[in-house]
């Protein structure tokens, strides 16, 4: 009698803990185009330790929606919020349980007001905030930076062998990656400023990303603070970068040995291809488009040819 008893009462606290769980770990579903509000009229509103969780089923795949994206937009008058982010509002939970345990710190999280996210996977967020706010979906079937992604790595597919041999592709890109290894050495330099690198370093292993996303922060917002004071001395920083990288690239000459440039050119096709795969967040038809234009590329004129005039005699 006694251990019915006890198992009636254990019953009993589960479903008690999961109901209050479920009351302080509100979902709700994202609806394309309609706006929520949060939490004026919300009779759990004493009740923001924990955040509230949109989730976004996401829509079915098809060809017609292949340069489909999304974005979800907060309308809040402050910065004051934390932003969860995961495939399923379990992950979202389990995101905040776990930042909550090991950092007590608000910029461990986006602080973005617009949030990409891919239309066709399910995707939930968190958001915990003291103040009120307005979200909306928005689905732009017909995403038109995309489209041009999209175009721009066909053209740069297929005009690689040209560029592959062309000298002032080679002084522009070699100017290009002369400035941006500087850059990059800007970024490493900023770094090093970082102070306890090696406390850092153990928290981004323990938090994944959003520590590392963290610190980029720091080192971005150190970049804006030294072009915003010293704009004279960054421009200055740049262009002497890019006259080195010219100096080189003159002194060394285009390239003219065939291995060479079949080698430039295959790094402009692959980069090409990544542009389109990049384009669309339907990976399977961005995929098949990639093999579908390399198969295209590969076949001799010959061949396609053959087949028109197949074709155009069977439909005579």
């Amino acid at each position: 009698m006694a251990l019915v008893q006890f198992s009636l009462f254990f019953l009993f606290f589960l479903i008690v803990f999961n109901i209050s769980h479920g009351l302080l770990h509100r979902e709700h579903e994202l609806i394309p185009g309609k706006t929520m509000s949060c939490c004026q009229y919300d009779p759990y509103k004493s009740q923001r330790n924990f955040p509230v969780i949109y989730c976004y089923k996401g829509s079915p795949k098809s060809l017609v929606k292949i340069w489909e994206s999304a974005v979800l937009q907060m309308n809040i008058s402050q910065d004051k919020y934390e932003l969860y982010k995961g495939k399923t509002a379990r992950e979202v939970l389990e995101e905040f349980e776990s930042l909550r345990s090991y950092w007590s710190l608000n910029f461990l999280n986006w602080k973005s007001k617009d949030f990409k996210i891919n239309p066709f996977n399910s995707t939930c967020f968190g958001i915990r905030t003291n103040e009120d706010y307005l979200i909306t979906l928005n689905v732009i079937h017909l995403d038109y930076w995309r489209l041009i992604i999209c175009v721009i790595g066909i053209l740069i597919f297929y005009l690689a062998k040209e560029l592959s041999g062309n000298s002032f592709f080679y002084y522009v890109g070699g100017i290009s990656v002369g400035i941006f290894a500087s850059f990059l050495v800007l970024v490493y330099i900023f770094s090093k400023m970082l102070p306890m690198q090696k406390p850092l370093i153990l928290g981004v292993m323990i938090t994944g990303w959003s520590l590392g996303i963290y610190l980029l922060q720091i080192v971005w917002g150190n970049l804006r603070m030294v072009a915003e004071m010293y704009p004279e001395f960054l421009m200055g920083y740049f262009a002497i970068s890019g006259v080195s990288s010219f100096l080189v690239c003159y002194w060394k000459g285009p390239v003219t040995n065939p291995r060479s440039k079949n080698i430039i050119q295959w790094t402009i096709q692959g980069i090409g291809l990544a542009l389109i795969f990049c384009s669309s967040n339907n990976q399977e038809a961005a995929l098949s488009l990639d093999i579908l234009l390399l198969i295209v590329y590969l076949t001799p004129i010959s061949w396609v040819k053959r087949v028109l005039y197949y074709v155009w005699c069977q439909l005579i």
